[in-house]
């Protein structure tokens, strides 16, 4: 698919507010990359009120204002600062991501296994809120979400220094 298709459908898809929650740490940042800097543009979380996708780029919504960033200049938008090393993406993902996560409807549970042991899962929504959170070391979880509403949810595995995330719809 064209980048065009791409430009016109981020904005009918993707809009990500932005809330601060207790399990958020207070010095988190934002780090954009652009092909124009070596170094990434570090934005403080707490004064960011969400960010856009529009055929014009990335919109950061600011108290201060609205800032936009350029596609053609835009390269990766993480939340922590990357490392960069000579291992490509998928190369990474492949080496770290044996996580499998599986909702059941029935008992409203969700279960996280892998073959390594984890130092913990949380559950976030898609506004960032904290729905459910395990942090004893093992291979698998088991997670109740029967308070939580339908939506999309992200689970994050940790080990180690890796922090493996996965999606699902409850």
């Amino acid at each position: 698919m064209s980048t065009n298709f791409f430009k016109l459908l981020l904005p009918l898809l993707v809009s990500i507010p932005l809330s601060l929650s207790a399990a958020t740490p207070d010095d988190a940042d934002i780090y954009l990359y652009t092909k124009a800097s070596s170094t990434p543009k570090k934005m403080a979380l707490e004064e960011i009120d969400k960010l856009t996708f529009n055929s014009n780029g990335i919109q950061v919504w600011k108290q201060k204002g609205i800032e936009t960033i350029s596609f053609a200049d835009f390269q990766v938008l993480t939340f922590g600062e990357i490392e960069r090393s000579s291992e490509t993406a998928i190369e990474q993902i492949a080496a770290t991501n044996d996580v499998r996560v599986r909702y059941y409807r029935s008992r409203s549970q969700v279960v996280v296994e892998s073959e390594k042991a984890m130092d913990g899962v949380s559950i976030y929504d898609m506004r960032g809120r904290l729905i459910a959170n395990e942090t004893s070391s093992g291979t698998r979880y088991i997670l109740s979400l029967t308070s939580a509403p339908r939506g999309i949810y992200l689970v994050q595995a940790r080990r180690g220094a890796d922090v493996i995330v996965n999606k699902f719809v409850k």
